[in-house]
C-alpha cells in the first residue's frame, strides 16, 4: 500500500493458513471494507486495506480471481470452474451462487446491488439482474479470453481481453 502516490510502499498482511497469500485481486467497498482474493481459496477481509483477515469460503476453489462490491455490504467474488460467491454482510460470510458455466471466471463488476456481469475464458460472460440469485449466459460466441469487466454506469458493461465486448441488457 502507498499513501504518497507510490513514492514509498508499506507491506500488508495477507495470510492463508499461516502462509503468505498469493493475491489476484483486491477492491474497496462503499463502507470502507476491503476484500482481497487469490490462490488456494483465499478470501481476505480488511477494514484498513493493509491487514487482511482470512474468511471461510463455502466451497474450495484453487483460485478466486475477481472481486466486486455494491452498496449496503454486498460483495461478489469469481474464480476457477465458474465459481461465484456472494456476501451480504460486508464480507464477513460468503454463500455459493449457481453458475450456468464451468469455465474459469476472471473478473466481476456490479452497477448496483442487482445488476452485474462476470467474465472469463472462452468468451464466457454471465449477467445477473437479481443480485446473483441467478446468472444467465450472454457470452460473445467466440473462444476468446475476457480478463476484466466494468459497469459504465448507464446499464452497459464493457469487457476486455482478446477483444472488446459491450453488453447492454434490454
Amino acid at each position: 500500500m502507498s499513501d504518497d502516490a507510490g513514492l514509498h510502499w508499506m507491506a500488508g498482511s495477507m495470510s492463508n493458513f499461516g502462509f503468505a497469500a498469493q493475491g489476484a485481486a483486491v477492491a474497496p467497498g462503499p463502507s470502507g471494507t476491503w476484500i482481497a482474493v487469490g490462490y488456494w481459496n483465499y478470501i481476505g477481509r480488511s477494514i484498513d486495506g493493509v491487514s487482511f483477515e482470512l474468511r471461510n469460503a463455502p466451497q474450495a476453489h484453487e483460485w478466486w480471481n475477481g472481486v466486486a462490491s455494491a452498496p449496503d455490504g454486498h460483495w461478489w467474488v469469481v474464480g476457477d470452474r465458474g465459481g461465484i460467491l456472494a456476501s451480504s454482510d460486508d464480507g464477513q460470510t460468503w454463500t455459493l451462487e449457481q453458475s450456468p458455466r464451468t469455465e474459469d471466471l476472471y473478473a466481476v463488476d456490479f452497477a448496483d446491488a442487482d445488476h452485474g456481469m462476470a467474465v472469463g475464458i472462452h468468451g464466457t460472460a454471465l449477467y445477473t439482474s437479481n443480485g446473483g440469485v441467478s446468472w444467465r449466459e450472454v457470452s460473445i460466441g467466440q473462444d476468446l479470453f475476457l480478463g476484466d469487466v466494468r459497469s459504465l454506469g448507464d446499464g452497459t458493461f464493457l469487457a476486455v481481453g482478446q477483444s472488446v465486448f459491450r453488453y447492454r441488457p434490454l
